[in-house]
């Protein structure tokens, strides 16, 4: 289907391998639309300059640094409990992985909640303090999110792994190996097709280099990898084979695909979690017991109370860490313990059960409808968004750029305090922007298990979150082509010079515009994301913006650095609509 009187006003040009929408192409390597030199020309160019260039064009400006989001875990996770994975470090699985035999794959495996990802924490900096004192040795790791399209593909594993390795200090001597190949091609040794299969035999040229007597790769989530995950274990199986040093070390749940992948690999071993409860559950119980001191000290409850507690919780967690972790949350931001003793006694075992329960706390805690209303529309928006969003996103999507009723970010906040249970408020851990200050905190969730349940939720037609998977992407991609034609304008930033914004450009400036990065990468991601063709009032919409708003849109996505994502999106939109 094409877009009915489709006619383009204003031009875009571009080198090599252009894609064309009518008689308009657009190439993310150089865009042109209006220049000082040439008043109907305005030029964007990105040249590669410095040593390191290579690592810049490699991990994008929007990429999650993956130390980062190791310390958004850890935080996230209260305090790392050392017999909650110390018990690991005698098991026979991972003592034979570790002394360098043919078990060069070490897999961890259990259901949603037993501390999958603060036992790989915990063993990072264990392995850190320890292999160097006997032999050189680079590690660098990944930590998977469904939850986020920037950590849920085998791209951003290979890449994150890669990034992480050869931005230490320590592992300099190992960059030749990527900036050989980038000096004969730039950046475009990271585009199309062939992009995963060059980086690869970076990897392993890496992995061979004899500067370091072992290599360590970490891998959180695998299950989470939720595009092309089978790229990520022929990885994981084909640097096993090349680089005799490496050593990988990857955690799951329990996930058939995933199963059957490793059945078919040699030299690998697995910790099941479920066939070590007694150690789990002994972790647990310390858990459970630093939490109860907590409470008990908090509340200045009696001895007798404090062993409730534990009692309570041990009955309830089920061997779950996240249980314990989110019930005690509730019962720390309670004003007065009898509050407190009634969420304890009346919440139901299980984490299903639990989130059920919040659920339907949430809803009678918001007496007001306007609160509820905006309450499930937060939770619907953020549960369907392909990326944890920031506040300001997240109100400009709601409001759909309008500004006449826009929900103040004092207000939001309140509202998030509100859906607690699911949602949290936490530092970004994307790698900061050359033109763009990162300040502003990002709304995640608390665990991919609340997210799994909501839209396991939706699925059943049983949720507070109203309509299909379907409604909610056409609703999110509708807020968002009516956020961008109703903001964009030309010179958004107001800038003096008609040339493309430099390194520096005044964050007061671009603050005009960060709310709508969001809307303007993502648009007809939700498009796509759909099992139905689009409605037509949809349709409509991304007519008027293609004629209206398509120049505006991409000198944003210049200024954002972000010209690829707009690439990608007019890409999915020829898909749709055929054009």
């Amino acid at each position: 289907m094409a877009f009915r009187g489709f006619k383009m006003q204003g031009s875009v040009e571009s080198n090599g391998g252009p894609i064309f929408l009518g008689d308009t192409k657009i190439q993310a390597e150089s865009i042109h639309f209006g220049s000082r030199h040439d008043p109907g020309k305005f030029e964007a160019k990105f040249e590669p300059t410095g040593q390191f260039q290579c690592l810049r064009d490699l991990y994008s400006i929007d990429s999650v640094d993956p130390l980062a989001e190791k310390l958004r875990l850890e935080q996230a996770a209260d305090e790392l409990i050392e017999s909650a994975y110390h018990w690991i470090f005698e098991d026979r699985a991972f003592q034979q992985w570790l002394d360098g035999g043919e078990h060069r794959i070490l897999r961890i495996t259990g259901d949603p909640g037993k501390g999958k990802s603060i036992m790989m924490i915990g063993i990072i900096d264990y392995l850190a303090e320890l292999l160097p004192k006997s032999k050189r040795c680079a590690m660098t790791f990944f930590f998977c999110r469904a939850t986020d399209d920037r950590l849920s593909t085998a791209d951003a594993v290979l890449r994150g792994l890669l990034h992480r390795l050869l931005d230490q200090k320590s592992n300099e001597i190992l960059v030749k190996y990527l900036q050989t190949r980038h000096e004969t091609r730039g950046s475009k040794i990271f585009e199309g097709s062939s992009a995963r299969f060059i980086l690869q035999e970076v990897l392993v040229d890496i992995l061979n280099d004899q500067s370091f007597d072992e290599y360590y790769l970490f891998v959180d989530g695998l299950d989470e990898c939720s595009e092309n995950l089978k790229d990520l274990l022929a990885l994981i199986k084909f640097t096993t084979e090349k680089a005799p040093k490496l050593r990988w070390m990857v955690s799951s749940r329990n996930y058939e695909k995933i199963d059957r992948f490793f059945r078919t690999v040699d030299h690998h071993r697995a910790i099941v979690l479920e066939a070590s409860q007694n150690q789990v559950d002994r972790g647990i119980a310390t858990y459970i017991g630093k939490k109860a001191d907590f409470l008990t000290e908090r509340y200045e409850l009696a001895p007798e109370q404090g062993d409730k507690i534990v009692k309570v919780l041990s009955e309830k967690a089920q061997g779950t860490y996240l249980y314990v972790h989110l019930v005690c949350k509730a019962l720390v931001e309670s004003d007065r313990w009898t509050r407190a003793e009634k969420i304890l006694n009346d919440i139901p075992p299980g984490l299903d059960a639990m989130f059920g329960r919040m659920a339907e706390n949430l809803v009678q805690a918001t007496s007001d409808s306007e609160d509820r209303r905006l309450c499930c529309l937060l939770l619907s928006t953020v549960t369907f968004a392909l990326r944890p969003l920031r506040p300001s996103e997240l109100v400009a999507i709601v409001n759909s750029g309008t500004r006449e009723s826009e929900q103040s970010l004092k207000e939001l906040v309140r509202i998030i305090t509100k859906c607690g249970s699911f949602l949290t408020l936490e530092a970004d851990t994307s790698l900061v922007s050359q033109t763009v200050t990162k300040s502003e905190d990002t709304i995640y969730f608390v665990h991919q298990s609340a997210k799994d349940f909501l839209e396991a939720q939706v699925k059943l037609g049983e949720s507070i979150i109203s309509g299909s998977i379907d409604s909610n992407h056409q609703l999110i991609a509708k807020s968002c082509l009516a956020l961008l034609i109703n903001r964009l304008q030309q010179n958004i930033c107001n800038l003096e010079s008609p040339e493309a914004p430099p390194p520096g450009l005044d964050d007061i400036k671009v603050s005009a515009m960060i709310d709508l990065e969001y809307a303007s990468c993502n648009w007809a991601s939700h498009l796509k994301a759909l099992s139905i063709h689009p409605f037509q009032e949809l349709t409509d919409l991304v007519q008027d913006f293609m004629k209206e708003r398509l120049l505006y849109w991409i000198e944003v996505l210049t200024i954002l650095g972000k010209v690829n994502y707009g690439v990608t999106q007019i890409q999915y939109l020829l898909d749709i609509y055929q054009v």
